[in-house]
């Protein structure tokens, strides 16, 4: 079993309550919405619960506002398509993800890109100022780049938005459950996350959760189980946006983790920024290895570490290191505009990822594999 230093893709291990729960639901509920019996009263309730601790946990005080997605690349489509599809430009940052990029390419929705400043979040936040037209209807901005981790300004931003009015969207895929983040306190209007990554849950979920001060055209039209005689989409959020049979088993698997992560969320994050350090650290001691971004911590970088190896491509570094036993992430990681930006974009890098299992002692013997040549 390869020590496992990639959970910017995915959580692992994940609480073991996480399959409890799963079972549970597996065994025990039925369909929600699609009867009075108790295996669906069951379901019912786990949608519910779910739904709570996730209001909770994210700043939102109606839990009606959050919707379940079957991952974050869903969620941000349901926010471009709910407000781009008749009309519209949107502003976007320079180290978006695919899940931002391809949907508004796909759609031929114009959009401009603002850039973005590591060491300057004025200079962040007037470059997305500045390329607002009288036609943007919506700002999307990466919470942190999966690529190098960098944090970005989303309080200010929001601020700014608003003052435009506009709405926010926020792909908050590498933050959600390690970087604090509230709907409220950090004016965010539209806040898209998967379920499988800094939350723990299982793959197959993610989460859409939203101000309610826009609405949104659905992304897809069909049976709630609710008001069944009408012919038209329900205007009722969350039925409104979910049609047809939730992932009952992921989205109890994602309850259970969140409930079990929320208590504990703080010393985790710390736990893992520190042992992000010390391998940012270790890394740059070594000759040869080039890193790509700051040193991680709570307010600039989330616990990853971007490098390549002198003499290596980075396929090359992840398979010598597979070999010796360490999984990690070599390639262009779905956002070739942030390698662009770091001019990696002929070869990508190398990504080593830690999680809350991650130790200290995992990171020094992590680079000293990376220092032992062929």
């Amino acid at each position: 079993m390869n020590t496992y230093f990639d959970n910017a893709a995915t959580s692992r291990p994940k609480p073991a309550c996480v399959g409890d729960a799963m079972a549970h639901a597996l065994l025990q509920a039925g369909n929600p919405g699609r009867g009075g019996h108790r295996a669906a009263m069951l379901a019912a309730n786990i949608l519910w619960d779910t739904r709570e601790a996730l209001a909770d946990f994210f700043g939102c005080d109606n839990p009606q506002n959050v919707i379940f997605t079957a991952n974050c690349t869903e969620s941000i489509n349901c926010v471009l398509h709910g407000i781009l599809s008749r009309a519209g430009h949107a502003v976007v940052s320079d180290v978006e993800h695919n899940a931002v990029m391809r949907p508004l390419t796909e759609w031929r929705i114009p959009y401009t890109v603002a850039e973005t400043f590591p060491n300057d979040p004025a200079a962040t936040v007037a470059a997305f100022e500045a390329a607002i037209r009288p036609d943007t209807r919506l700002i999307v901005c990466t919470h942190a780049s999966n690529v190098t981790g960098e944090i970005q300004p989303i309080r200010p931003l929001a601020r700014m938005a608003h003052s435009h009015n506009l709405p926010l969207a926020v792909d908050a895929a590498q933050t959600a459950g390690t970087v604090p983040i509230s709907l409220k306190a950090d004016g965010v209007d539209f806040l898209c996350m998967p379920g499988h990554k800094g939350l723990l849950g299982p793959s197959g979920t993610g989460v859409l959760i939203s101000s309610q001060k826009i609405p949104l055209i659905p992304l897809k039209a069909g049976g709630t189980g609710s008001a069944s005689l009408l012919l038209r989409q329900p205007t009722e959020w969350p039925e409104r946006m979910e049609s047809g049979t939730p992932n009952l088993p992921g989205i109890a698997g994602l309850g259970a983790a969140v409930r079990w992560l929320r208590p504990r969320q703080r010393a985790l994050a710390e736990h893992e920024w520190q042992v992000a350090g010390r391998l940012w650290d270790g890394l740059a001691s070594i000759r040869g290895v080039s890193l790509y971004s700051a040193c991680p911590s709570p307010d600039r970088v989330v616990p990853l570490v971007l490098f390549s190896v002198a003499g290596e491509t980075p396929e090359q570094t992840a398979e010598r290191l597979a070999e010796r036993g360490w999984a990690v992430r070599a390639g262009l990681h779905c956002a070739p505009a942030a390698h662009r930006k770091l001019g990696t974009s002929h070869v990508g890098a190398v990504r080593a990822s830690v999680g809350f299992t991650t130790t200290l002692a995992d990171a020094t013997a992590f680079c000293r594999a990376v220092a032992e040549r062929r």
